[in-house]
């Protein structure tokens, strides 16, 4: 029972959040790294990934969302965006009761960026708890 209140917690921060943009993550990305002939496609393709992944995550779709996450990651350029989004597929991994793959996650997105962290207004306490676990 307690999860579920969880999640319903997380779907409405989550719904806030998208209203008003409350994001706790450090640097603002940079986009010096170029992988393409055209990186602004790059980063319009992450960012569509992600905001697919972040709507599939917010439905429960927590498996989808990882896909998305995937799809993110490879057109992702910079290093805070990606740890962004390894937090996020940490969460999804979490709702699933895979928490070594969370945990995993974690470390990837601190290995990216240390200063990342989730958001409290976005991640239940639980997933803040094991993500400051995570060395």
């Amino acid at each position: 029972m307690k999860i579920s209140i969880y999640i319903l917690l997380t779907v409405v921060t989550g719904i806030f959040c998208a209203v008003t943009g409350c994001i706790e993550f450090g640097a603002e990305p940079s986009y010096t790294r170029e992988r393409s002939t055209d990186p602004s496609k790059n980063y319009q393709h992450s960012i569509k990934y992600f905001n697919q992944a972040r709507q599939e995550y917010l439905n429960f779709k927590f498996q989808d969302s990882i896909a998305s996450l995937q799809k993110a990651i490879a057109n992702e350029m910079s290093d805070p965006g990606k740890a962004r989004y390894y937090i996020y597929m940490g969460a999804n991994y979490f709702y699933l009761g895979d928490l070594k793959s969370a945990q995993s996650c974690f470390s990837v997105a601190k290995k990216y960026n240390r200063y990342a962290k989730p958001s409290s207004m976005e991640f239940p306490p639980e997933i803040i708890r094991l993500y400051n676990r995570v060395p």
